[in-house]
């Protein structure tokens, strides 16, 4: 027999009519877009979907009405349709935003490189920032005892390949960075707005970055409220080696000082009778100064010290070994052929 026919769904009344059900309203008519109904092209349906799930979001539909829309968009309007799961994510992205008339602003880390979701109080629209992924994964500050600078260290991917690479905090607010480190298959979309987006998206799309300092100098330093001395064999504090500390003096002559972790029980008597049998180099009047500049360089600060020792002498009378003897406390790769200043 014959069935009357069933009511139209309201989502699909409002989508012909252009109007809303939300609560506050103006239920005015509008022009129906013609590519309400167009096809939608393989390259444009996440971008397309997503705009009509936005659309029917701001509106104030429900979850199973923005499913059974997209859904049915995906099926009808799709020339290659999604699979069922990938329409169900696309919702999830949708239910992140707050319903009803609001502008909603996101980045999203895609396979094809970063987008930019852009809405407005009349439209969805997905802009393409770059056709690589990019994150900060770690923070680095670099202290040398002067001054501090900060660089990021990013992951990239771009056409199946992996980059590991630091760019200077002020290099990346410009993305200057993007061609020298990915080479000439990264593109960033043209315009400076485009790029400060790109690049507050990166930060958005990285919450998880560690952070982490690296101290640049030699000497004492209070980090955290305690006094540590800091050398390439990291640094010493008043109950021995600090691990959660992390100096880096890179390459040179300043990357030998490096002390071994404090000595204990009859190796320490061991070291200190080693140092003490220095005196017997040469005579008294040159030997206590020197070892006297020993144990007070590294409280030079504490004590005030504001001079130096100059050890002075005849071609051929050993001062350089003697010197690299003394100096020898520092870093055991000193030595009168190797020392950190002439």
């Amino acid at each position: 027999g014959e069935k009357p026919i069933a009511d139209a769904p309201q989502w699909l009344l409002d989508l012909i009519t252009g109007q809303s059900t939300s609560s506050g309203s103006s239920n005015k008519r509008r022009n129906i877009d013609p590519q309400d109904f167009s096809e939608i092209l393989e390259g444009e349906r996440d971008a397309t979907l997503f705009k009509l799930g936005c659309s029917k979001r701001r509106r104030g539909c429900s979850e199973e009405e923005i499913k059974t829309a997209l859904l049915l968009h995906n099926r009808e309007r799709c020339k290659h349709p999604l699979k069922e799961e990938q329409v169900l994510e696309k919702v999830e992205q949708v239910l992140k935003y707050p319903s009803g008339p609001q502008r909603v602003d996101a980045y999203e880390m895609t396979d094809s490189g970063i987008v930019y979701h852009k809405s407005t109080r009349d439209e969805e629209t997905l802009i393409q920032l770059t056709n690589f992924q990019a994150r900060i994964v770690s923070e680095v500050k670099e202290d040398d005892g002067a001054e501090v600078n900060m660089r990021f260290e990013i992951e990239a991917r771009l056409r199946g390949r992996d980059f590991k690479f630091s760019v200077q905090v002020s290099e990346f607010v410009s993305m200057g960075w993007v061609v020298r480190e990915l080479g000439a298959g990264a593109i960033l979309t043209p315009g400076n707005t485009y790029k400060d987006h790109t690049r507050a998206a990166i930060q958005h799309l990285s919450p998880n970055y560690k952070r982490h300092t690296i101290y640049r100098h030699t000497g004492w330093r209070k980090i955290d409220g305690q006094w540590l001395f800091l050398n390439t064999g990291g640094p010493i504090g008043p109950e021995g080696p600090v691990m959660e500390v992390e100096v880096g003096l890179g390459e040179g002559k300043l990357s030998d000082y490096c002390l071994p972790p404090p000595p204990e029980g009859e190796q320490l008597i061991k070291a200190i009778n080693a140092s003490l049998d220095i005196l017997h180099l040469a005579p008294n009047e040159t030997m206590y100064p020197l070892l006297a500049a020993i144990y007070s360089a590294p409280l030079g600060e504490a004590l005030e010290i504001d001079f130096s020792l100059f050890l002075a002498g005849p071609s051929g009378c050993q001062k350089s070994e003697l010197t690299g003897i003394v100096q020898s406390h520092f870093g055991e790769k000193f030595s009168g052929k190797h020392l950190p200043g002439n």
